[in-house]
Protein backbone atom coordinates (compact mmCIF):
# COMPACT_ATOMS: atom_id res chain seq x y z
CA UNK A 1 0.00 0.00 0.00
CA UNK A 2 1.10 3.51 -0.43
CA UNK A 3 2.49 6.05 1.78
CA UNK A 4 2.05 9.68 1.39
CA UNK A 5 4.68 10.63 0.02
CA UNK A 6 4.05 8.37 -3.07
CA UNK A 7 1.30 10.52 -3.71
CA UNK A 8 1.58 13.02 -6.87
CA UNK A 9 0.07 16.61 -6.21
CA UNK A 10 -2.27 17.90 -3.34
CA UNK A 11 1.22 18.85 -1.43
CA UNK A 12 -0.64 21.19 0.81
CA UNK A 13 -3.46 19.03 1.99
CA UNK A 14 -0.55 16.38 2.40
CA UNK A 15 1.47 18.58 4.62
CA UNK A 16 -1.54 19.55 6.67
CA UNK A 17 -2.65 16.00 6.99
CA UNK A 18 0.83 15.10 8.66
CA UNK A 19 0.76 18.13 10.82
CA UNK A 20 -2.03 17.21 12.54
CA UNK A 21 -0.90 13.25 12.69
CA UNK A 22 1.90 14.65 14.75
CA UNK A 23 0.64 17.32 16.92
CA UNK A 24 -2.19 14.48 17.80
CA UNK A 25 -5.21 16.76 16.59
CA UNK A 26 -6.40 14.67 13.91
CA UNK A 27 -10.39 15.53 13.24
CA UNK A 28 -12.93 13.15 13.47
CA UNK A 29 -13.71 12.88 9.94
CA UNK A 30 -12.41 14.05 6.65
CA UNK A 31 -14.71 13.84 3.25
CA UNK A 32 -12.43 12.97 -0.01
CA UNK A 33 -14.38 14.28 -2.65
CA UNK A 34 -13.96 13.90 -6.20
CA UNK A 35 -14.40 12.16 -9.59
CA UNK A 36 -14.90 8.89 -10.18
CA UNK A 37 -11.18 7.03 -10.96
CA UNK A 38 -9.85 9.55 -8.98
CA UNK A 39 -8.25 7.93 -6.34
CA UNK A 40 -10.27 8.90 -2.96
CA UNK A 41 -10.22 5.12 -1.50
CA UNK A 42 -7.11 5.25 -2.43
CA UNK A 43 -6.11 8.56 -0.54
CA UNK A 44 -8.37 7.26 2.06
CA UNK A 45 -6.77 4.05 3.05
CA UNK A 46 -3.53 5.77 3.15
CA UNK A 47 -4.59 8.31 5.42
CA UNK A 48 -5.56 5.43 7.75
CA UNK A 49 -2.72 3.44 7.91
CA UNK A 50 -0.69 7.13 8.64
CA UNK A 51 -2.58 7.94 11.65
CA UNK A 52 -2.26 3.95 12.93
CA UNK A 53 1.56 3.83 12.40
CA UNK A 54 3.85 3.56 14.76
CA UNK A 55 6.40 5.19 13.86
CA UNK A 56 4.90 7.86 11.81
CA UNK A 57 6.35 11.36 13.98
CA UNK A 58 9.89 9.64 13.48
CA UNK A 59 9.17 9.20 9.70
CA UNK A 60 6.71 11.94 9.29
CA UNK A 61 5.17 9.66 7.35
CA UNK A 62 3.77 5.81 7.02
CA UNK A 63 7.05 3.45 7.94
CA UNK A 64 5.61 0.08 6.50
CA UNK A 65 7.47 -1.36 9.05
CA UNK A 66 5.76 -1.16 12.10
CA UNK A 67 3.22 -3.80 13.23
CA UNK A 68 0.21 -1.50 12.39
CA UNK A 69 1.50 -0.89 8.74
CA UNK A 70 2.01 -4.63 8.02
CA UNK A 71 -1.31 -5.71 9.46
CA UNK A 72 -2.66 -2.49 7.38
CA UNK A 73 -0.95 -3.64 3.81
CA UNK A 74 -2.09 -7.55 4.87
CA UNK A 75 -5.86 -6.04 5.25
CA UNK A 76 -6.01 -7.43 8.71
CA UNK A 77 -5.93 -4.54 11.04
CA UNK A 78 -8.33 -4.80 13.58
CA UNK A 79 -8.62 -0.74 13.64
CA UNK A 80 -9.67 0.00 10.56
CA UNK A 81 -13.30 -0.50 10.07
CA UNK A 82 -15.08 -0.48 6.36
CA UNK A 83 -18.60 0.87 5.83
CA UNK A 84 -19.70 -0.68 2.56
CA UNK A 85 -23.04 -0.05 0.61
CA UNK A 86 -25.38 -3.02 0.31
CA UNK A 87 -27.50 -3.63 -2.57
CA UNK A 88 -29.84 -0.42 -2.63
CA UNK A 89 -29.40 2.83 -4.50
CA UNK A 90 -28.67 4.74 -1.21
CA UNK A 91 -27.03 3.97 2.26
CA UNK A 92 -30.06 4.49 4.58
CA UNK A 93 -29.12 5.24 8.41
CA UNK A 94 -31.08 2.02 9.44
CA UNK A 95 -27.92 -0.01 7.20
CA UNK A 96 -25.52 2.74 8.80
CA UNK A 97 -26.68 1.75 12.38
CA UNK A 98 -26.62 -1.86 11.72
CA UNK A 99 -22.77 -1.93 10.17
CA UNK A 100 -21.89 0.60 13.47
CA UNK A 101 -23.31 -0.73 16.21
CA UNK A 102 -21.11 -3.84 16.58
CA UNK A 103 -18.06 -1.63 16.82
CA UNK A 104 -18.40 1.74 18.08
CA UNK A 105 -18.80 1.03 21.51
CA UNK A 106 -15.63 -0.88 21.39
CA UNK A 107 -12.30 1.18 22.24
CA UNK A 108 -9.51 1.05 19.51
CA UNK A 109 -8.12 -2.62 19.43
CA UNK A 110 -4.09 -2.22 19.36
CA UNK A 111 -3.76 0.98 18.57
CA UNK A 112 -4.29 4.68 19.16
CA UNK A 113 -7.63 5.46 17.13
CA UNK A 114 -10.03 3.38 15.33
CA UNK A 115 -10.84 4.50 11.63
CA UNK A 116 -14.04 3.97 9.86
CA UNK A 117 -14.18 4.49 6.06
CA UNK A 118 -17.19 4.63 4.02
CA UNK A 119 -17.09 3.66 0.57
CA UNK A 120 -19.33 5.74 -1.59
CA UNK A 121 -20.43 8.50 0.95
CA UNK A 122 -22.37 9.94 -1.39
CA UNK A 123 -25.30 7.86 -1.05
CA UNK A 124 -26.06 8.23 2.50
CA UNK A 125 -29.28 9.45 2.85
CA UNK A 126 -29.84 12.89 4.82
CA UNK A 127 -30.44 10.95 7.94
CA UNK A 128 -27.61 8.64 7.53
CA UNK A 129 -25.65 12.05 6.79
CA UNK A 130 -26.73 13.25 9.68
Amino acid sequence: MYTLSEFLGNDDLKNNFKKLIINDSVFHAFILSGNFGLGKKTFAKTMAKAILCNNFKEKNDACCKCQSCVSFDENNNPDILFIKQKDKKTIGIDELREQLLDTINIKPFMYSHKVYIIENAELLTIQAQN
